[in-house]
């Protein structure tokens, strides 16, 4: 029986799968140390030995292996927690250990709930609102009135009767959302064909098991990770404890200044609002204003009382709240599901186009989506920074151009009539959005959208040269600086990968031994390969296992090499883990000596 790592929640366990085997540095040799494996092993999920493989340093041995050693606590405490529940509900145990197939399945569902969106007619999920008494005449009437405004339209003006008046206001379409449409079509008011009774059951269905999935989802997840981050709050906890101690109280570990951002931003937020409002032909209420405030300061305000708590709770109150807000914001467990079930929610009962963002959940599923995702996440900062220049730039062009060129800067519009107009910008800043939208949408082609002045006007000059550095500087310069951002950002992710995985296959994770140097010494075939040395003699999991098995043996009954290696963990040395050898080795090397001393004495 090698390490075990292969068994799962649901496996029979053979005589031999019950016992794991690893190799420890002891008196100058290796030696093979046979231990009792326990049923909670099988509860140390894939998800979480491939998220520490993915971030583990594997840099060199020693960091890889106190950094396994320094979380192998984490991963017993994990292991422990989901046998006890798993113990305890039947239903917590079959979905623990089927949890990816049954995010797979909630996917599956949502995607055939935006089928059924994509394929149905418009008429089951709108209609006309009812704003007058006799809602058929009204109808027929809006009708010809639509009728007749398209026939406006395409010839370019308005009729005779109609040139230069003001149009009736026509009712439009009211869109319904799922729960409504069913509700007309229960009634009787209006009903449905039988498509129409297939599509929505089908939705309606779909979307109950989804709502149920997600929330089951979070719930099996909430179990294990809230309690698992309380666990994790609390020994952070204990080690500031010391610290602060250490440094004369626990005022010496806070740190103050974390709050200068925040009041920055509210009084930059609130000079723009301030702004706003004084600019503004028609402000708004001064509630709004302040609604607007609250909703801008609040993120911050919570993020900087997260970051001036740091690991150093004051009472219950800040530990809950470091609970709740690292449940919520740093991880994901509980964040990205929420919203899912929030889309799905939202989509049902309001508006069927949150169903569309639920098809994001993708992003949870597929490692190679998460590693693009994270080719833009990654250079985020310098790409904050590349659009801010882009605003800057913005700016100085319409500013520039206005008092320059502002013949160029005369918008064409369509009017109500369908007759093309212009009009000169509002203001500057109604200039600056104007040429943010379309710069952007054009690739920094301000010809395509601003109007270009006759050849021999006194502005065509100063209008070649604006055209010229807008293009050069944002469609070539910051265009490829984004592009080269991302780009670089994907390509060192993926050598990233691919240098972890070379390392992992070709690297021993445990004494750091190399496939090149194994194979060369040239083993027999009663010993065991390279591939067999890694996933056995040393198969990381397994000294985690060991280690588990440690802490829960009572240290009065340990041999001595149990006293030996619980020491070394509890000084934090790692002298008890092979280096460039194995017990493999040790023998071959032992062989090949004795066999040198037989051919000597013949």
């Amino acid at each position: 029986g090698g390490a075990g790592s292969s068994l799962e929640a649901s496996t029979r366990y053979e005589a031999s799968d019950l016992v794991g085997i690893i190799e420890i540095a002891w008196r100058g040799k290796v030696e093979c140390v046979c231990f009792p494996l326990t049923f909670q092993i099988a509860y140390l999920s894939s998800d979480t030995k491939d998220q520490f493989l993915e971030e583990v340093d594997l840099v060199t041995t020693n960091k890889r292996m106190k950094t396994l050693i320094e979380h192998a606590d984490r991963f017993i405490s994990e292991m422990d927690l989901i046998y006890d529940k798993a113990e305890q509900s039947r239903v917590y145990r079959w979905l623990q250990s089927r949890l990816s197939a049954f995010k797979t399945g909630l996917y599956g569902l949502v995607m055939v709930i935006n089928l059924c969106i994509l394929m149905m007619p418009r008429s089951l999920l709108t209609t006309l609102p009812e704003t007058d008494e006799e809602l058929g005449e009204l109808g027929a009437e809006a009708a010809v009135r639509r009728l007749a405004k398209i026939i406006k339209k395409n010839k370019g003006g308005a009729g005779d009767d109609g040139a230069g008046a003001e149009e009736e206001a026509l009712p439009e379409y009211e869109h319904l959302s799922f729960a409504q449409a069913i509700i007309r079509g229960i009634s009787g008011d209006d009903p449905l064909s039988r498509a129409e009774q297939i599509s929505l059951s089908v939705v309606t269905t779909s979307a109950v098991l989804v709502v149920a999935g997600y929330v089951v989802l979070i719930g099996v997840l909430g179990i294990t990770e809230v309690a698992l981050l309380i666990e994790d709050i609390d020994k952070r906890a204990d080690g500031s404890w010391e610290g602060a101690q250490a440094q004369g109280g626990a005022q010496a570990r806070r740190d103050r200044s974390v709050w200068n951002g925040w009041h920055l931003w509210n009084l930059t937020c609130s000079a723009v609002l301030v702004l706003h409002g004084v600019n503004t032909d028609v402000a708004p209420h001064l509630g709004v204003y302040a609604l607007a405030l609250a909703a801008l300061s609040l993120p911050v305000l919570l993020g900087t009382l997260r970051e001036s708590i740091g690991d150093f709770p004051q009472g219950p109150r800040e530990r809950k709240y470091l609970v709740v807000y690292d449940a919520v914001v740093r991880r994901n467990f509980l964040r990205n599901h929420a919203f899912f079930l929030a889309c799905c929610v939202l989509g049902f009962f309001y508006r069927v186009e949150f169903f569309t963002l639920a098809l994001l959940d993708v992003i949870n599923l597929s490692p190679v989506i998460r590693d693009i995702v994270k080719a833009v996440a990654e250079p985020a900062y310098p790409l904050i920074l590349s659009f801010y220049i882009y605003i800057i730039s913005v700016i100085i062009f319409a500013v520039f151009g206005m008092n320059y060129i502002g013949e160029s800067y005369k918008i064409s519009y369509t009017d109500k009539y369908g007759g093309m107009n212009e009009r000169m910008c509002g203001s500057k800043m109604s200039c600056v959005l104007y040429i943010f939208f379309n710069g952007l949408s054009d690739v920094g082609n301000l010809k395509g959208f601003l109007k270009s002045p006759s050849t021999g006007s006194p502005e065509y000059p100063a209008r070649i040269l604006m055209d010229s550095l807008f293009f050069i500087w944002v469609g070539i310069v910051l265009v490829n600086v984004v592009t080269g951002l991302m780009v670089d950002g994907f390509s060192a992710i993926r050598q990233a990968a691919e240098s972890r995985i070379n390392t992992l296959q070709n690297d021993c994770f445990v004494c750091g031994l190399d496939r090149a140097s194994y194979e060369d010494i040239g083993l027999g075939p009663s010993y065991p390969s390279f591939e067999e040395h890694l996933e056995k003699d040393h198969d990381p999991w397994t000294y985690v296992y060991y280690l588990a098995y440690l802490k829960a043996k009572d240290p009065t009954e340990d041999s001595g090499i149990e006293s030996y290696v619980r020491a070394q963990v509890e000084e934090g040395n790692l002298e008890w883990i092979p280096k460039g050898t194995s017990c493999a080795l040790q023998d071959n090397a032992a062989k090949k000596a004795r066999r040198a001393r037989e051919d000597s004495k013949g």
